[in-house]
């Protein structure tokens, strides 16, 4: 079957990604089977989504994750996680996923993204230390 050349009715794929090579090789895989549409945040893909009726694709957790306005950080769950950075325990990894909304809706994607970065390369001194410049004790 092929698409069809009228756009409206030509099945649409949303690609979210922030990474743009990641967005290369699926565009150029992707290509001629469908409308390929392209977002950076989780937020942005959410704009389009509500513009069309669209084939989700999820790359990662991290690309569709948009922080809720009820989202809030408990200072204990923060402490434990600084704690864990600290003493360079693996369950760090595990302790920042379920704050990531909070954080996000604290201090926003890209600081919230450089501290996923420092925690994601096992530098954890350096997260705790951005951990406590935003939550001092």
């Amino acid at each position: 079957m092929e698409p069809s050349k009228d756009a409206s009715l030509q099945p649409c794929i949303l690609i979210v990604d922030d990474d743009p090579q990641g967005l290369r090789l699926l565009h150029s895989t992707l290509t001629g089977l469908a409308r390929i549409v392209f977002a950076k945040t989780g937020e942005e893909a959410l704009d389009l989504a509500l513009a069309e009726v669209l084939s989700v694709l999820p790359i990662g957790i991290d690309a569709i994750a948009v922080a809720g306005p009820a989202a809030e950080v408990a200072p204990a769950d923060i402490d434990a996680l600084v704690q864990s950075l600290s003493e360079d325990d693996m369950k760090a990894l595990t302790q920042f996923d379920p704050l990531r909304a909070g954080l996000l809706a604290a201090h926003g994607e890209p600081a919230v993204r450089a501290l996923s970065e420092t925690i994601d390369t096992f530098d954890f001194a350096a997260a705790a230390s951005v951990l406590r410049s935003w939550y001092p004790q």
